[in-house]
């Protein structure tokens, strides 16, 4: 079994340890500075387009705005013809002033 060390000692020798030289420290400084990134010259500012797409939140709240534009717009164009088919819905709308159809401009039937 190994003979237990005193870290006294350890620490020490440590400190009787020579400094290291002021031409390391300068070439260790040197490459350090040479390793970090350097600033862009200047940054980059997004036209237009790049400031509303940056506003609504990116590409995913882009995709979300386009979803729900092409759903509004499905409902929209969409023929309401299967809702005033239904059997319980017939006779809704007579009691409102002569209103037949909804959907009509006019309360005239179309």
């Amino acid at each position: 079994m190994a003979e237990p060390v005193n870290l006294d000692d350890l620490f020490a020798a440590a400190r009787r340890a020579a400094e290291p030289s002021a031409a390391f420290l300068a070439r260790i400084e040197a490459e350090a500075l040479a390793l970090q990134p350097q600033r862009a010259s200047s940054p980059v500012r997004p036209g237009a387009w790049g400031a509303i797409l940056q506003a609504i939140g990116g590409w995913r709240g882009a995709g979300g705005l386009a979803a729900a534009a092409l759903a509004g717009l499905w409902i929209g164009v969409s023929d309401p013809g299967g809702l005033l088919g239904r059997s319980d819905a017939d006779g809704l709308f007579e009691g409102v002033a002569g209103l037949t159809n909804p959907f009509a401009l006019t309360g005239e039937e179309v």
